[in-house]
Order: C-alpha cells, then structure tokens, then sequence
C-alpha cells in the first residue's frame, strides 16, 4: 500500500522531481566540461638490495644481527621515497612552484585530494609499494599537462634510483673496511 501511495506523490509532483533532475545533470555536465583536464603517469622502480653485509655476518655466524624481513626494507625505502630531501631534489631539479612563483613544499606534492586537485590542478605524487612484488615502488604522477606528470614520474624514479645506489655503494665500502 505505501509503495502504491510513494508513486502518486512522485506522479502529482513530477514536475518537480523531472527539474530536480534536470538541473543536477546539467551542473554536472557544466562542470565536466570547465574542469581542467588532469593527466597521471607511473614509473616502476626495482628496489635492489646490497646483500654485503648481511652475507659478511653470516660467515661470521652472526646471522641473527643482520636480518630484516624484505617487507621491513620495502616499508623504509617507501619512507624514504616521501621524506623531504628526495622531494627537495625532485622539486629544485623539475623547478616546480605554485602560482606564485614560489617552490612547492615537499608534503604538499605528496597530499591530494581529489576534488580540490581537480578545481585546482597542480603537480601531485603518490609513492607506493606495488601489491604483486616485493621488490616495486609504484610513482604515480599527476600534473595539469601529460609531458609534467611523465617529467615527474621519471625523474623521481632517477631519484630514488640514485639513493638506492649510492646506499649500496655505502654498504659495500663500509664492508670492505
């Protein structure tokens, strides 16, 4: 009986509800069609662990002082892909600053939130490990032009390239002494 009572209110004020309709499907199109286009790009990076020093422990029998769950090295190379030294180089190296000519802060390339992103598009990065391997950071960009999200994609996979590299290269040297 109440169904039958929903459905002649809806036909006595359906003039109502048809200009309801109308005008949120005509701001949603308006809107579609104002919002600046926002272009993502992603970069893979294979995270390649120096083992120098956890091999040299083990010959030496000490096993238990060098071991750490690949979980536990992936979870702090994710740290240290959004602390700001590596953003800093990534925003010096790209020049990226706002509107007003001012460089970006490195936690405000990392925060997003996707409506104010997409009245006001800048520069955004989102950094995690990917779920089907151990071993990948994903770097997602996103930027107002498509040429700026794969800019700042790839040159943040330079980035942390090099620090993975220069870790090892720290390890292995630390190691031989």
């Amino acid at each position: 009986m109440e169904l039958k009572l929903i459905l002649q209110i809806l036909l006595r004020r359906k003039w109502l509800v048809l200009q309801a309709f109308i005008v949120i499907f005509a701001t949603a199109v308006i809107t579609s069609f104002l919002m600046p286009p926002v272009y993502e790009n992603s970069a893979s990076v294979f995270i390649g662990r120096a083992e120098a020093t956890s091999s040299l422990l083990s010959d030496l029998g000490m096993d238990n002082f060098a071991r750490s769950s690949d979980s536990e090295i992936m979870e702090n190379y994710l740290e240290l892909a959004t602390m700001s030294p590596i953003l800093e180089k990534l925003i010096i190296k790209l020049q990226l600053r706002n509107s007003d000519g001012i460089y970006l802060k490195p936690k405000k390339i990392l925060s997003r939130f996707p409506i104010i992103s997409s009245i006001f598009p800048r520069p955004y990065l989102d950094i995690e490990l990917t779920s089907d391997t151990a071993d990948l950071l994903e770097i997602t960009s996103m930027a107002s032009d498509p040429e700026t999200a794969a800019i700042i994609a790839n040159t943040t996979a330079e980035i942390l390239i090099d620090e993975n590299f220069k870790q090892q290269k720290k390890e292995y040297k630390d190691v031989r002494q």
